[in-house]
């Protein structure tokens, strides 16, 4: 009976800490909702910060006093202590999935503190309808299960070739080179997991973002037919056309590109294309890659590119 209850104990204690930052979550998204410039959205996500942070510590020290307070019940009799200890473990583990995934993104900061504090760094630019937030979350949750049901060695992996563009492998690839930033939408109440966030005010955006082309010593534009991309890939062109770096993970969008623009597609782009390529101007001429849809392949490909351009000199 006492294995029972501590058992309850902690199955309670991690779904009170779950409600607690469910609720957290929701009152902060509405805030950021109705925020009218990028100064209080980023100040609304400080305090989230914050308030996440104190509710960490005040669930751990809690755990804490449960797990030593479980040890004393349950290795009273060592041979059920085993199992019981998995089954906890697997609690903890999934409890804090759920506050992980119950969270708004809290990096992120207004261009005004960017351009005090940057150095060299590349800006990602894309169209903001092709962020995917849905696989972090079910990576992080198909995960935790395979871990409680012991089976995560086992897993299956996925075929990277098949699976979205991921932001944070091409993040983590690339920042052995350069930091990588990008533009995130005022009132964002998610973000994928990856660059870092300069959010801008609406009215503003554009004069903004051609200060990041400018001062950025590569941008990379994840190739998208929306309105705004189609203004991101032009301006690019027009100030800091030799450090423009095109991705294609979707062919059909070059074609969408292609019926906007009445056939006039930027010269990069009209090289042969397929899915999962990086077209970049090296020497004056436009290089199409290929690349893998992972961290091993982003770290193959920027290892190449690298070492064949002049985008060599800033790892040095």
């Amino acid at each position: 009976l006492l294995k029972d209850v501590a058992m309850l104990e902690v199955i309670l204690v991690c779904a009170i800490f779950g409600f607690i930052i469910y609720l957290l979550s929701k009152r902060f998204k509405l805030k950021i909702s109705k925020a009218t410039d990028a100064e209080s959205a980023v100040r609304i996500r400080k305090y989230f910060r914050i308030y996440r942070i104190i509710v960490k510590v005040l669930f751990v020290i809690i755990m804490l006093f449960e797990i030593i307070y479980l040890a004393e019940v349950w290795f009273q009799n060592f041979d059920n202590a085993y199992l019981a200890f998995r089954n906890l473990m697997g609690v903890i583990i999934l409890g804090m999935f759920v506050y992980s995934t119950m969270t708004l993104p809290i990096s992120g900061i207004t261009i005004s503190k960017f351009k005090k504090r940057h150095k060299e760094y590349a800006l990602y630019l894309r169209g903001f309808s092709t962020d995917d937030y849905t696989p972090v979350m079910e990576e992080k949750v198909e995960k935790a299960r395979s871990i409680k049901n012991g089976t995560f060695a086992s897993s299956k992996k996925k075929d990277p070739q098949q699976e979205p563009f991921s932001e944070k492998a091409f993040q983590k690839a690339l920042n052995r080179y350069l930091p990588l930033y990008s533009v995130g939408m005022t009132k964002e109440l998610e973000s994928p997991e990856g660059s870092k966030r300069i959010y801008l005010d609406d009215e503003s955006w554009q004069t903004d973002v051609s200060y990041l082309i400018t001062n950025a010593k590569y941008v990379f534009i994840r190739v998208n037919s929306s309105d705004n991309c189609i203004w991101e890939i032009f301006k690019s062109i027009e100030i800091a056309s030799d450090k423009v770096v095109y991705i294609i993970d979707n062919e059909d969008e070059i074609s969408k590109l292609y019926n906007k623009l009445e056939g006039k597609l930027p010269d990069g782009l009209r090289i042969g294309i397929s899915k999962h390529t990086l077209i970049i101007k090296i020497a004056g001429v436009y290089t199409e890659y290929l690349y893998r849809n992972d961290h091993k392949g982003y770290k193959k490909l920027f290892k190449e590119i690298f070492r064949q351009s002049a985008f060599g000199r800033v790892a040095s």
